[in-house]
This record gives C-alpha cells, structure tokens and sequence, in this order.
C-alpha cells in the first residue's frame, strides 16, 4: 500500500472539477488513512515535483522514480519523508524532455501489471 501522497496544495482547490470547499476535506480523509502528506507549492509543481511514479522493483522493492529538477525543487524534509516511505529513490537526468516535451519522468514511463 503506497503509504505517502505527494500534492500541490493549492493544485485541488484550482481544479475545476473540485469545489473549494472540499480541498480541506480532501486533505484531512488523507491524513486520516495514515499515509504522510508531502504537499508542495506552486514553483515546486513548476519543476515538475508532482511529476513522480512509485513503481515495483523485482530486486530491490518498491521505488520512487522522480527527475533531478524535480527533486531539487524539494526540501530536505519532503526528500526524507519520500524517502523514508519507498526507500529507493531513483533521479533521472532528463532536461530535454521537461524543456521540449513538457513532461517529465512520469511521462515517460510506463506501467505494467
């Protein structure tokens, strides 16, 4: 069971589909599943921090797969608690496709089951 919920805080109540008023419930039922919130703010959501995918390792369990832009954009208490959650935490170099692409990692991979 993924464990952390990484969000833009502002990002649910900017959502059209969502009334203002719910992004206060929408935290607090989070929070009250146990998992950690690891919310950011709008500059973090520009370097693509929302951007990341938790994906299943055969050798090594599970790990979050983020880029280096993204993961320079967090601050040392986000790094932790996402690390602390999935325990490998991949980076990946991939400017050309965040400048270019205007996607990021997550976009780039694909998921099996």
């Amino acid at each position: 069971m993924v464990n952390r919920v990484a969000r833009c805080g502002r990002g649910i109540e900017r959502d059209e589909f969502v009334v203002e008023r719910r992004a206060p419930l929408a935290r607090e039922r989070l929070v009250a599943t146990g998992r950690h919130l690891v919310e950011f703010d709008d500059a973090q959501l520009g370097a693509f921090a929302g951007n990341m995918l938790e994906v299943l390792s055969h050798t090594q369990g599970r790990a979050l797969v983020l880029s280096a832009t993204a993961w320079a954009s967090l601050d040392p208490s986000q790094r932790f608690t996402l690390e602390e959650g999935t325990g490998v935490v991949v980076v990946g170099h991939v400017p050309l496709i965040e400048l270019r692409g205007g996607g990021s990692v997550r976009c780039m991979l694909a998921e099996v089951p």
